[in-house]
């Protein structure tokens, strides 16, 4: 399935994806460094898991779309998940399966982020983290990731580069047991300033 993670607190949210291609059917590796997260301004980052060709237009339109919402992140959230389930819905395409997380900063300068697939019966998730006492571990892929992520990360404290670490041996771990995820690594990050 492939491998994204992100953990978000007050302070930053972090975002990470394993550089696997893998497709599904043909039982095939097509790629080893293929990136599923995208830093589409210094305030939005956009992830996709799924059906690869699908995930990857959607990470190319992307900048188009945040321009489009002059940067700010609940329009392009809309204006993403509206294209999403207008071309792809999964009611009229249930081979095309996507996961989409989309982490940013919002026009009050707050962290949110929010996750949803191409199927119109799951609902869109939001999560403003000012809101929540703890940090948010989230994972697009494979099953039983977040504990192995929440146990790592919170060995330490929380900054931005024992996240990172935690979401590298996380991965790291996954791709002993999971085809679909290897060792290459892409992270972005965005952090809010107080």
């Amino acid at each position: 399935m492939s491998l994204i993670t992100l953990v978000g607190t007050h302070n930053f949210i972090s975002v990470m994806s394993d550089g696997r291609l893998y497709v599904s059917g043909k039982e095939a590796v097509v790629k080893e460094d293929y990136q599923k997260i995208s830093k589409v301004t210094n305030n939005i980052i956009i992830g996709a898991t799924g059906s690869h060709l699908q995930a990857r237009s959607l990470l190319e339109i992307a900048p188009h779309w945040a321009q489009k919402a002059e940067n700010d992140i609940e329009v392009f959230t809309d204006y993403i998940r509206n294209r999403v389930l207008e071309d792809i819905p999964r009611s009229k395409h249930p081979n095309k399966v996507l996961h989409i997380v989309i982490a940013g900063i919002n026009k009050t300068n707050d962290l949110i982020l929010y996750t949803f697939t191409n199927d119109e019966s799951i609902k869109l998730e939001r999560y403003l983290l000012k809101t929540l006492r703890s940090p948010v571990y989230l994972a697009l892929g494979t099953a039983g990731v977040i504990d192995i992520l929440e146990q790592h990360a919170s060995s330490n404290s929380i900054n931005i580069n024992n996240v990172k670490e935690a979401q590298i041996k996380t991965n790291e771990k996954i791709s002993l047991v999971d085809i679909t995820v290897n060792t290459e690594t892409f992270h972005e990050y965005i952090e809010v300033s107080r």
